[in-house]
């Protein structure tokens, strides 16, 4: 049975909040690059 998703998209009857997704997906880069800023020396930007 179809249905509408209040959030971004509906992928295999599940609704997934894009925005959020992109976000957290986001903070985890920052976190690896500013780990890796403090192994190499260099300020991440």
């Amino acid at each position: 049975m179809p249905f509408e998703c209040e959030s971004n998209t509906c992928s295999t009857d599940v609704c997934m909040n894009l925005q959020k997704q992109f976000r957290e997906q986001g903070n985890i880069a920052r976190q690896i690059l500013d780990w890796l800023s403090g192994i190499f020396g260099f300020a991440a930007k």
